[in-house]
């Protein structure tokens, strides 16, 4: 089984860093196939701020202007689906600790057993969330995972054949930030992967903690972005059919842009 895992980065150097430090400093990172950044045209020249000891191994894509969460969570799938395959992806936001010890194998068991598992933070488990629980004693387990009418976007693992069968990418429908992450993952869970989707019950999506905390950090969120999505996830959650994403672009324009990452990084 191959392993990806992507780390999706706009204007925090400084977490990203603290990000990629713990992913080195932990006893999973031999089991990753491949590690990569996506850094979504961030004002700094990665290559020459970020500090990668000559002893570990990671990938660098970064754009060279910013088109968005969205674009930048697809181009991670869209190279572990197309460019380098892997079996499963773990996306990871740049603002989230990995554990020292081995805080993959809870994920990569999750994508064994529902196909696709989101992020549980510690503030979905504050008495201000309980509204939100569903199965309140779970024990947020891959076996066992918390079941949650909310979901948050920090730390996804997934089978990547889903991507290129029955889910496809995050909707280029949406622009900049918002809602694109909850759009894509109930399509998951609309089809039985990571949750569930029933006719007289609430919509529930499962995630799980294991070896994931957040770092503090500057949110890029944009009202005007988050009101222009919010118009197009309240029609495409009403209605009865399931959107297949093929591509994660919308037209030939877009396409180029999109591609464009990878041909200035020789891919």
């Amino acid at each position: 089984m191959r392993i990806g895992v992507a780390i999706i980065s706009y204007e925090r150097l400084k977490c990203l860093q603290t990000c990629l430090e713990s992913i080195f400093n932990s006893s999973a990172y031999s089991r990753i196939d491949e590690l990569v950044v996506f850094d979504d045209g961030s004002d700094y020249d990665l290559n020459a701020q970020l500090v990668i000891p000559d002893c570990f191994s990671c990938r660098l894509f970064q754009s060279k202007q910013n088109h968005g969460v969205i674009v930048n969570k697809n181009r991670a799938l869209y190279y572990f689906a197309e460019l380098n395959p892997v079996d499963v992806v773990v996306i990871l936001e740049d603002d989230v600790i990995v554990s020292d010890g081995d805080w993959l194998s809870p994920w990569v068991e999750s994508v064994k057993i529902h196909g696709h598992m989101n992020y549980s933070p510690g503030f979905f488990r504050i008495p201000e969330y309980q509204k939100f629980w569903h199965r309140p004693e779970s024990k947020g387990t891959p076996e066992d995972p918390f079941s949650y009418s909310v979901v948050t976007g920090q730390c996804t693992a997934l089978d990547v054949e889903l991507i290129r069968s029955k889910v496809g990418y995050l909707n280029p429908l949406f622009q900049g930030y918002g809602c694109g992450h909850v759009e894509w993952a109930t399509r998951f869970i609309r089809l039985g992967f990571g949750g569930s989707w029933e006719a007289n019950s609430p919509r529930a999506f499962f995630a799980i903690a294991s070896g994931i905390r957040l770092q503090s950090s500057i949110s890029n969120k944009d009202q005007k972005q988050i009101d222009r999505n919010k118009k197009i996830i309240n029609q495409l959650i009403r209605s009865k059919e399931i959107n297949f994403v093929e591509f994660p672009w919308l037209d030939s324009e877009s396409r180029s842009s999109f591609l464009s990452v990878f041909d200035v990084c020789g891919k």
